[in-house]
């Protein structure tokens, strides 16, 4: 909700063209496609080798908090001096929770093998946001041909 607020109280002199709510899901389904894909993961290595159900959660939380840092990122580039801040104190802000506020947040410590398994899990992420990112856009750009790109072939 913070960054949606923030960004959204920057000044914008542009106008939209095309379709708003189009671009507005083109650009939200491949962060949601990556924590769907990391949720089930997670699911099948729970019950793959007996992960209690906290631990499950934990990890579940912390790539959905990752693609929620990673997606964040993406969306605001090119950086200002705000979107800086902006990205740092929500990445502090995870970082203080985990460290120093697991209790509240009901996260467990994690095992080493869960340690590897949230590492390999959120690299992969990266892999995937990227394809989904890219699938997505071509799939909206056949839907909507107003559909404008910057030079990487992401949607502006």
């Amino acid at each position: 909700g913070l960054p949606s607020f923030v960004l959204g109280l920057e000044p914008n002199n542009e106008l939209v063209k095309g379709k708003f709510l189009l671009k507005i899901v083109a650009r939200s389904i491949p962060a949601s496609l990556t924590v769907l894909y990391n949720i089930v993961i997670v699911s099948i290595f729970a019950n793959t080798i007996n992960m209690s159900y906290e631990t499950q959660s934990t990890i579940s939380v912390y790539l959905t908090a990752i693609i929620g840092i990673f997606f964040l990122i993406k969306i605001c580039k090119p950086f200002t001096l705000l979107r800086k801040i902006l990205v740092s104190m929500l990445s502090t802000a995870f970082i203080i929770a985990i460290v120093f506020l697991p209790d509240f947040f009901n996260l467990v410590p994690l095992n080493t093998s869960n340690i590897l398994i949230t590492f390999v899990l959120a690299s992969s992420s990266l892999l995937i946001l990227r394809v989904s990112t890219y699938l997505v856009t071509n799939i909206f750009h056949l839907l909507d041909e107003t559909i404008e790109y910057k030079s990487d072939g992401s949607l502006l």
